[in-house]
């Protein structure tokens, strides 16, 4: 008891010094960091999208468990919330979902605000995960964004949303974004959500001694490429981000930090630069 008591004081206590550490990051200066406020119509929205899924979606989700979809969506709450704000508010008309997996806000961008939404996806990704979107009407592309030419022409999109995507690849991502940048119309945006290497929790584990990093399986064929078999093969940094888009000719218009859990009650980490994610709203410059 008095071990588990000295753990908890120990978390306590990290949690509540993390809450004050501002790093020494000259990026920042010019931008401010702040947490997303959650939004009580889009909440609505996310509210009346999850019931429906839950009522009437399991149909569509044959690969994977329902559970894991809902839960996933509980999970997402937040950093979707706040990617609406963003994206509603634009006068971005045509945009294209870089990964758009599920396609859920997707849906509520376009029924609820009008925009002109297509998604773009692996094909797997598209058989396990985006039934329900294009059975409520979502357009969405099969595209290797890596390894394929675009099916797009250069300059269609007004914005192009890479949402929990680039954790995932592996390329230089200053050269991703710069894809990106071809597909944008002059003074076009891009809307970047991924998450913080830097946040609260990842403090928490190294202060305790824990690796912060997935491990490599053990059991894979002689001569594969093991970072095949891990879900997040780079996290970033706030700093780092930024630095990377303004090389790659993108204007920083404003970063808004969310947290990943907790989707009721809103952000528990009140230091926005140890928050979980990072969003990102950038300019294309000419």
């Amino acid at each position: 008891m008095l071990k588990k008591s000295r753990g908890n004081l120990s978390k306590w206590l990290i949690v509540k010094l993390s809450n004050w550490i501002t790093p020494n990051l000259n990026q920042l200066e010019n931008y401010p960091i702040l947490n997303h406020k959650m939004d009580e119509k889009i909440n609505h929205h996310l509210s009346e999208i999850r019931n429906d899924i839950e009522e009437n979606g399991k149909i569509f989700f044959k690969e994977i468990s329902f559970e894991h979809v809902l839960n996933y969506f509980n999970h997402s709450w937040q950093r979707w919330n706040c990617l609406i704000s963003i994206v509603s508010k634009s006068k971005a008309k045509k945009i294209l979902n870089i990964g758009c997996a599920y396609g859920f806000y997707d849906l509520i961008l376009k029924q609820k605000y009008g925009k002109d939404m297509i998604g773009a996806d692996l094909s797997r990704s598209i058989r396990d995960y985006s039934g329900y979107a294009l059975n409520s009407g979502l357009d969405i592309v099969a595209w290797n964004v890596i390894n394929e030419k675009p099916p797009f022409s250069d300059e269609e999109f007004d914005s192009v949303i890479c949402a929990e995507v680039l954790e995932h690849i592996k390329y230089p991502p200053g050269q991703f974004f710069k894809k990106i940048k071809n597909l944008l119309k002059v003074d076009g945006e891009l809307i970047l959500s991924t998450p913080n290497i830097n946040r609260q929790s990842n403090i928490i584990r190294m202060i305790n001694g824990s690796n912060i990093l997935e491990k490599f399986p053990e059991e894979i064929e002689e001569g594969e490429d093991v970072t095949n078999y891990i879900e997040h093969v780079r996290e970033y940094t706030i700093g780092e981000l930024i630095d990377i888009l303004e090389s790659s000719g993108f204007n920083i218009l404003k970063v808004v930090m969310c947290s990943r859990d907790n989707f009721i009650k809103g952000n528990k980490v009140r230091n926005s630069l140890v928050n979980d994610i990072i969003t990102i709203h950038a300019q294309k410059v000419v």
